[in-house]
């Protein structure tokens, strides 16, 4: 499949990449998500399961008011927590 952002590369198939979410000054990172990946631009394409389930961790994420949260994915069990994320909230909030 050619890339429908840079019409230049091909979409590789079975990739990890990493995403990044940003709100209002928090960070989300899920780190080894599964995806197709343009080998030119390094565009990431996912499928539609995939996609929900890291919108819902990043929800959770700044609903859980954690400033910056980091997890790796595992296929097994979706995810695992990198590092804790609710101490890493507590210890990142910062005061106004």
């Amino acid at each position: 499949m050619s890339c429908i952002v840079c019409r230049f590369g091909t979409v590789e198939e079975n990739q990890r990449t990493t995403m990044t979410f940003e709100r209002e000054g928090k960070l989300f990172i899920i780190k080894n998500v599964p995806a197709s990946v343009c080998d030119s631009c390094g565009e990431a394409y996912f499928d539609q399961n995939i996609s929900h389930q890291m919108l819902t961790l990043a929800r959770h994420s700044f609903s859980d008011g954690i400033e910056l949260g980091v997890v790796t994915w595992n296929d097994e069990s979706m995810v695992k927590p990198a590092v804790n994320i609710s101490e890493l909230g507590q210890l990142q909030k910062l005061p106004a």
